[in-house]
């Protein structure tokens, strides 16, 4: 699910990377990937996570289905915020948390 993450984090800010001279060269930036195909690839790593939701247990799972909302927000919390990677480390630790191991 991190790879669909990071597919969906460079499909909304693909036309920002286009302006940044580290990230100008990614494949949907510089159009050597479509957005369609990156689409795609997105709904396979989602598949392939669905099989393993599948498999947990139902506390578990909805652990899960809930980190989806985080992880949708953070391309658009650099948008709104002059820290993004604190948000980011929200979303990467959102399993220790749920699992009720502060």
């Amino acid at each position: 699910m991190r790879s669909a993450g990071c597919v969906y984090n460079d499909i909304v800010d693909r036309d920002l990377d286009r302006q940044v001279e580290r990230t100008r060269l990614r494949p949907l930036a510089s159009r050597r990937v479509s957005i369609g195909a990156a689409w795609v690839l997105v709904g396979a790593l989602c598949l392939l996570g669905f099989l393993v939701l599948a498999q947990l247990k139902w506390v578990a799972a909805l652990a899960a289905l809930a980190s989806l909302a985080p992880v949708a927000a953070y391309p658009f919390m650099k948008r709104i915020t002059w820290w993004p990677q604190a948000w980011l480390g929200l979303v990467f630790s959102w399993a220790h948390w749920s699992a009720g191991r502060r």
